[in-house]
């Protein structure tokens, strides 16, 4: 078995009909085809010239929120809609798309292409909202990211029509780790193409790990043991303790796969500590992928069949 990577472009948006075809052997060849009807396939490619469309809804202004929000509303191919809960109701909400208030209906909630809930209380969403999120992932294919909060997330989250898109089995509250933490990815993430935070894009930086130092430290992690974890879940980095009398390893970063769409969830809501000196390079190398892993789903969800390979 061999694996072949093809490069193509194009020009424009829009539909496109490609075709992958296996030339094979000459006809000098001792090595004969005996079946060539497979050697070529056809390929629908759509290619969708917008911005990624994200709604985010947080708690209160906690430290993630404010860093978190500000790389939303940087990236240029993003367009998002902030809203914080917290806020007065004279607060101007953030985002280059502003609202007013959550969405009701199917069809506003149909805009994006991901939900983000950071350590919102499920109480602020009626039960027909959080079930037209359900549906959004499910069936639309719309990612969600939760943001893991000390208040809220996921404790009340418990007996509602989100309560499934969690990566863990119930209780779901959970206890923080004891003492401090350092994260690391695992080959999953690799393979996904995501927390490459290094210089190079291709691995995990040293200091993150280096124990000497106090800043890449993460105070605040909520325990998720591998024993919770649901048959599909992937585990995308874990929490490590520091020093020999640490807990074990748990997950920390979790992705799920929900009908036609995904979810994420991260345990900590300190990877803003990793500004320390630092500047915004490593959180933003952290969490503009993992938006942009969830969001493009929404928008490569088509009506093609399943294969099975």
């Amino acid at each position: 078995e061999q694996v072949v990577v093809l490069d193509a472009t194009a020009d424009a948006a829009g539909a496109r009909k490609w075709r992958v075809e296996l030339v094979s052997g000459s006809d000098n060849s001792p090595h004969v085809d005996l079946v060539q009807e497979n050697n070529t396939r056809d390929l629908a490619v759509e290619f969708i010239d917008r911005p990624l469309r994200v709604l985010y809804v947080e708690g209160s202004s906690r430290w993630e929120y404010r860093y978190f929000k500000n790389l939303l509303t940087r990236e240029k191919d993003v367009e998002s809609s902030i809203m914080l809960l917290s806020a007065d109701r004279d607060f101007a909400q953030e985002g280059n798309m502003p609202i007013s208030r959550l969405p009701r209906t199917k069809e506003e909630f149909a805009k994006y292409d991901l939900f983000v809930f950071g350590d919102v209380p499920s109480g602020f969403f009626s039960p027909d909202q959080l079930a037209i999120v359900r549906s959004e992932v499910s069936e639309r294919g719309a990612g969600l990211l939760w943001i893991a909060g000390e208040r809220s997330t996921p404790a009340s989250w418990e007996s509602t029509p989100l309560a499934d898109l969690f990566p863990f089995r119930p209780p779901l509250a959970l206890e923080p780790r004891v003492g401090a933490s350092i994260l690391r990815p695992t080959t999953v993430a690799e393979r996904l193409g995501v927390l490459r935070l290094s210089e190079d894009d291709d691995g995990w930086p040293d200091v993150l790990t280096n124990l000497d130092l106090q800043w890449p430290r993460l105070r605040y992690v909520q325990h998720v043991p591998r024993s919770r974890l649901k048959p599909t879940a992937e585990v995308l980095a874990t929490a490590e303790g520091i020093g020999t009398s640490a807990a074990e390893p748990s997950a920390a970063v979790m992705r799920m796969r929900f009908g036609a769409g995904e979810v994420i969830f991260v345990a900590t809501d300190e990877i803003w500590r990793w500004r320390y000196g630092q500047g915004e390079r490593y959180p933003e190398r952290f969490w503009i992928p993992l938006v942009r892993l969830l969001a493009r789903e929404s928008l490569a969800h088509g009506d093609e069949r399943a294969t099975m390979t």
